[in-house]
């Protein structure tokens, strides 16, 4: 599923456990299917790199391994802006 993102900023930083392994953490303004709005913090694998501005994120829902309703962030990946004439 794809929705709206306002990203507003991300910090990248090593694992707890193992150190060599790299995330990425990336906050902003996501907007639901129904017109809401709200603040998220979405874990990506590896370093990434972005720009505050409008993106679309990619999450799956799915049970976690504690029989919990999760949401896993895919991927997010900007938007171009159409420029009014």
């Amino acid at each position: 599923m794809r929705l709206p993102f306002e990203l507003t900023g991300y910090r990248n930083l090593n694992g707890r456990a193992d150190s060599t392994k790299r995330y990425t953490i990336v906050e902003g303004l996501v907007t639901l299917l129904d017109g809401r709005r709200l603040f998220m913090e979405g874990f990506l694998n590896d370093t990434h790199h972005y720009t505050p501005g409008p993106h679309a994120i990619e999450v799956q829902i799915d049970v976690d391994r504690n029989r919990r309703l999760a949401i896993f962030v895919k991927s997010v990946a900007p938007v171009q802006v159409k420029q009014q004439a």
